[in-house]
């Protein structure tokens, strides 16, 4: 299969990361203002230091920054003499005792690789190593042209394809399935990547049993080596007097910065994880705040500006950071590395070696040294391990396209693809191409399975590896090895490996000046962190309202670890992707780099420090489909709020760590450069260590933030909380307001909130009604809307019945309404006993004695009974209507004079009962009775005048109405006057109570002062107690006769407003009889 170039599918896939690039930068910002405020309260409270602030901010770890600010010329001149103490040692160091000392650092390589082995009988054994064989059966013909590339394409405008050209895709992808599919049942894959991981010990066994085979080739017999011996004695006594010169502090101080700046920046951060890129975060701050989504979830009232103050020191953190990056370069790393190296060593010698110590550890190596060592078994375990490690990459590789194609149904989504398919599922075919290209990278199918190197017709050595007479030999010089080396042997190890490094900086005029150039840089560095740590103390003891007002959030320093490193891990995810060309090309060139060592003299020396390029190949592409599915998954509404986002961190699959292996790799490329001839192969070295060092920088270590990212969900639903509760105080009470002259009390206050006093927002009244004016408009309107429909519907109703209901009903329709028309029957007539003549204790036409005007419910009944008066009648004006009113009373006062007399003993008659015995109501008694009364007359001729007509009786009732109304409206008044009199009573009395109780106070007090006074001049003398007596008794009496004469003035006074109030009241019942 022609290879798809991996940058254009990671570009395809960045290209559709819009989604995840908003949550990214949404997540980012809240971490920085989380960060800052609980740095600010950390600060504040004293659980955060400033050493610990300037240290993760400038990305410097766990660096001392106090011996940096103390970085002066003094430690200076330290650091140089022992740099300029090792050129004194082309004298004193001999080149003869050269190979032990390396001889001696080799047995400790092989050691520490013996030691990685682990438990070795967990190989397998014979049955299950040969069922490997059936890897060669998988045949990858069918996968060598598979259309990935065309197909993307045609997906990515799948909108503009027709229906000729969908089908024609979709047969393409079902092929593509098909052949990958028939692949899968070839061989048990399970199985064999299982016994393939288990031949895993073989790589360090193969590097380990090589180097041992060289070793053995060389003596270490102290009898033989007793020149070297001596030299090495002098060696070690010279690289001892070193240590005195040496200081601990300022070289780890100087490596830290350099490898912090030209390497990698460490992202292990405790307090300000939320700054994923360090100091240089700070300058975000102010967008941050001005951010409408952020400010959407944190709440109204709370103050977050404060946090603003931090910006300042981003600008004088970056002049330092300016200063330190100038010398952090590839010669000044790896001078200040190999100083620093040497240090650490000679500083590990605790006591001086001797000859003896010497010819011991010598002795001891070459007492374990056998001649039964075969080099043949070495290439077999060198040629197993090799081919193990390739088919285990190959087939995890295959295995992994299987599960995906089963996981995601990709079989039945392709099978369904048609012009109705959904953009989702589009983009999971997408997505499922795309990773497909990483994995056949690693397949290789233009390269058949071959299991020859597992050695499948010779397996003495493997599947018996720990009783293989080969390999036993090994087996007992490695463990007398482990079983002798002990405390003298590493003390000599490290003496050797101090005289070998010595030996090759004594020359190196050229790293000597780069650690001068180095001190002298820190040096100018200092006074500049020294104005760091003043502007972060200031900020410590800052007690403005800004920062007081961050005190509220200090709950968010337990989330701010957590919540900062999961989005550490998601922005290193996306510039993993953002890198995705340079991963490439560092791939293809470190298979070019593998080809070359070929031709090289010391080209397997340099690949043993380079690596596997394979193994790194698959551990890049995995890592690549790792973050490719995270962030297919980082996916949002635009609407979203903090908490929503929580579901993208549900199902994220754990990513492993890509150790790159810098250190190592620069080696091997040192090496690669010295053996270098011509100029592509220089410049393939060059782009290699460019790329190595760019890549580096990421510090792609997942593994530290997986805790976080497990538990972010959680985190994110503690923090929204947080940040949207309300801390605003409750408003304080308003005390009451003391009435005049009364006596003090305590203020009793309540912690209550007053009613109404604000909203469930933490909003005021009226800053409440000012935000929602609109609302409350909106709803008074349709209150008004709904009284004026029920009020229609009643007038609507009742206009027909009544003039006065007729006449509301035209005002709410605005005279549209219909008029109101008289019926044409007449209206039942009501008679009301007549008034008896002042004076007189009979009615003239009866001689009955007077009765009692009717009750109230009499009156109201008869007020209740409105007359219908004609349309013209109506129409008048009021004067006409009074006058008209006059003249018709008059006229029929005459002219029913005898009849209504008659009519009145009987209403009076019945009066006392509302219902009479046939269960009528008293109104048509009345009736029934007046008809009666006038039948009665007419049949005995009694009736000297005609029955008045209708019109005449209903003026009548009208006018008597009238007078009934008045009646009422009198007593009204009546009723209101007495009531103010009464009010006006109560308030007089309460004055003369307040009164009488100001003349109580006064004179308490004024008892209390001569009380006090009498007790004073008793103090003085005895002699005076008859004379003060007699003063105290006519003062007595003069105050008894002062209250007798005030509580007469008080009687008197209250005595006339009695009187006063009885002749108001007498004057008031005369007005209202």
């Amino acid at each position: 299969m022609s290879k798809i170039p991996l940058v254009w599918l990671l570009i395809a896939i960045v290209s559709s990361y819009g989604d995840s690039t908003y949550v990214i930068d949404k997540l980012s910002r809240t971490a920085r203002v989380i960060t800052a405020i609980s740095m600010l309260n950390g600060l504040s409270d004293g659980s955060i230091e400033t050493d610990n602030v300037i240290s993760e901010l400038l990305n410097l770890g766990s660096t001392d920054l106090k011996s940096l600010e103390d970085f002066d010329n003094t430690k200076v001149t330290k650091v140089n003499g022992f740099v300029d103490s090792l050129a004194s040692f082309p004298d004193n160091l001999d080149d003869n005792a050269k190979d032990l000392e390396k001889g001696l650092i080799d047995y400790r390589k092989i050691m520490e690789l013996w030691k990685s082995v682990g438990d070795y009988k967990t190989l397998p054994d014979d049955a299950t190593y040969k069922k490997l064989d059936s890897i060669k059966s998988l045949d990858l013909t069918n996968l060598k042209s598979l259309p990935i590339a065309g197909s993307l394409d045609l997906l990515e405008k799948f909108s503009t394809l027709d229906d000729g050209q969908i089908l024609k895709l979709k047969q393409s992808l079902v092929d593509m399935i098909a052949k990958l599919k028939g692949t899968e049942k070839s061989i048990d894959f399970e199985e064999t990547l299982n016994i393939l991981s288990r031949l895993t010990p073989f790589e360090p066994i193969s590097q380990s049993f090589d180097l041992l085979v060289e070793l053995i080739g060389s003596s270490f017999d102290p009898r033989k080596k007793q020149v070297e011996i001596d030299q090495m004695e002098a060696n070690f006594k010279n690289v001892k007097n070193l240590i005195s010169s040496a200081t601990v502090a300022p070289l780890g101080l100087m490596s830290a910065i350099i490898t912090s700046r030209f390497l990698y920046a460490s992202t292990t951060r405790v307090h300000t994880s939320g700054f994923v890129n360090g100091f240089t975060d700070l300058s975000e701050i102010p967008a941050d705040l001005k951010d409408e989504w952020l400010l959407k979830n944190v709440h109204p009232t709370t103050r977050i500006d404060g946090i603003e103050k931090l910006v300042p020191l981003g600008a004088s953190m970056k002049t330092v950071d300016d200063q330190w990056k100038s010398i952090a370069i590839e010669d000044t790393y790896n001078s200040v590395k190999q100083i620093t190296s040497v240090h650490n060593h000679l500083a590990a010698l605790q006591t001086e070696l001797t000859k003896t110590n010497i010819e011991a550890v010598l002795s001891s190596l070459e007492s374990c040294k056998t001649t039964g060592t075969d080099k043949a078994i070495v290439k077999k375990h060198v040629s197993v391990a090799k081919s193990s490690t390739e088919l285990n990459r190959r087939l995890s590789a295959l295995h992994l396209i299987h599960s995906t194609i089963d996981r995601d149904k990709m079989e039945s989504t392709v099978n369904s693809l048609s012009s109705k398919t959904s953009s989702k599922d589009i983009q999971e075919i997408k997505s499922f191409l795309k990773t497909l290209e990483y994995q056949l990278q690693l397949v290789d199918p233009e390269t058949p399975m071959n299991v020859d190197g597992l050695n499948m017709a010779q397996l003495s050595g493997i599947t018996n590896f720990g009783k293989d007479t080969g390999t036993v030999e090994f087996i007992k010089i490695l463990d007398c090895f482990k079983a002798k080396w002990k405390d003298e042997f590493e003390n000599v190890f490290r003496a050797s490996l101090g005289s070998m490094e010595v030996r090759e900086l004594q020359k190196d005029q050229k790293m000597r000046d780069n650690v001068k150039m180095v001190t002298s840089k820190l040096t100018d560095t200092a006074g500049s962190l020294k104005s760091i740590r003043t502007a972060v103390d200031k900020l410590k003891d800052d007690k403005s309202e800004e920062v007081k007002s961050l005190a509220v959030l200090k709950d968010l320093q337990k989330h701010s670890k957590s919540f900062g490193e999961a989005v550490n891990a998601l922005v290193l995810a996306k510039r993993v992707l953002d890198k995705s060309k340079d991963f490439q090309l560092f791939l293809d060139n470190s298979a070019s780099l593998e080809k070359m060592s070929l031709s090289f003299v010391n080209g397997k020396d340099a690949m043993m420090f380079w690596g596997d390029v394979g193994q790194t190949n698959g551990d890049i592409v995995r890592m690549i489909t790792g973050v490719t599915d995270w962030l297919n998954k980082l996916k949002v509404s635009k609407d979203a709020k903090l908490p929503d986002f929580s579901s993208i961190f549900n199902g994220l699959s754990q990513l492993n760590d890509l150790n790159l292996n810098t250190d190592d790799r620069l080696i091997s490329l040192q090496l690669f450069h010295d053996g270098a001839k011509i100029q592509t192969e220089f410049d393939l070295i060059a782009d290699l260590k460019k790329k190595l060092l760019e890549l580096s920088k990421l510090d792609l270590k997942f593994s530290r933030f997986d805790s976080s990212m497990q538990s972010m969900q959680q985190t994110l639903s503690d923090v929204s909380d947080l940040l949207a509760k309300d801390y605003s105080p409750p408003p304080k009470p308003i005390p009451p307001v003391p009435k005049p002259n009364a006596k003090p009390q305590k203020l009793m206050t309540s912690t209550k909130e007053p009613r109404g006093s604000s909203t469930e927002a933490g909003l005021t009244a009226g800053e409440w009604i000012m935000a929602n004016w609109w609302v409350i408009i909106v709803g008074v309107v349709v209150v008004l809307f709904f009284v004026w429909l029920t009020a229609f519907w009643i007038l609507r109703s009742k206009s027909q019945d009544s003039e006065k209901w007729n006449k509301w009903y035209r005002i709410l329709t605005l005279n549209r309404g219909k008029k109101y028309i008289p019926p044409t029957t007449p209206i039942s007539r009501v008679i009301i006993p007549k008034k008896p003549r002042q004076g007189s204790e009979t009615t003239p036409s009866t001689g009955h004695p007077p009765q009692p005007p009717p009750d109230g419910a009499a009156i109201k009944k008869s007020v209740e009974v409105q007359p219908h008066i004609d349309q013209n009648e109506r129409d008048r004006d009021e004067n006409d209507r009074d006058e008209d009113r006059v003249r018709r009373r008059n006229a029929q006062q005459i002219a029913n004079e005898n009849n209504m007399n008659n009519i009145e003993e009987v209403a009076t008659a019945r009066e006392p009962t509302l219902l009479d015995n046939e269960g009528n109501s008293a109104e048509e008694g009345l009736l029934s009775t007046v008809a009666e009364v006038e039948a009665e007359n007419e049949r005995l001729n009694l009736n000297p005048h005609p029955r008045p007509s209708e019109k005449a009786f209903s003026n009548q009732r009208y006018n008597e109405v009238a007078e009934e109304r008045e009646r009422a409206r009198a007593d009204a008044q009546r009723k209101k006057q007495e009531e103010n009199e009464k009010n006006q009573r109560a308030e007089q009395e309460r004055r003369d109570a307040f009164k009488r109780y100001n003349l109580e106070f006064e004179e308490n007090e004024r008892k209390k002062k001569e009380e006090e006074e009498r007790k004073k001049k008793e103090k003085k003398s005895k002699k005076s107690k008859k004379s003060k007596k007699s003063k105290k008794s006519k003062k007595s009496k003069k105050s008894k006769k002062s209250k007798k004469s005030k509580s007469k003035k008080t009687k008197s006074k209250e005595s006339k407003e009695k009187r006063g109030s009885k002749s108001k009241d007498k004057s008031n019942k005369k007005m209202i009889q």
